[in-house]
């Protein structure tokens, strides 16, 4: 049986924080597709992800943390609230620290 994962109590505080952002925008300002809705929502409910999904989580950030590189972004943009949605960076290091002990073996 494959291991499986939790994440972080901070990842769902960033996913809670992302849901607040996101709630108070308009329809033309809100992020994410339904892939980043569901991460979202497993996040935050304590789901129990396998490594495919967390490597999923990570390829997300690191995507996404290249665009911004440099960039100032308003805290509602799109890219914010989507950052945050998938765990914020306590997601992005946990699924790095994980993914990282993983490979070792």
């Amino acid at each position: 049986m494959p291991r499986l994962y939790k994440a972080p109590k901070a990842a769902q505080e960033a996913v809670r924080r992302g849901l607040r952002i996101r709630d108070a925008q308009p329809m033309s300002n809100k992020c994410c597709t339904s892939a980043g809705i569901l991460t979202a929502r497993r996040i935050l409910r304590g789901y129990m992800f396998d490594r495919a999904e967390l490597v999923k989580i990570y390829s997300f950030h690191r995507r996404h943390r290249a665009a911004r590189r440099g960039r100032k972004f308003s805290r509602s943009s799109k890219s914010t609230q989507a950052l945050l949605l998938w765990g914020g960076e306590p997601m992005y290091r946990y699924t790095q620290r994980i993914l990282g002990k993983l490979d070792k073996r």
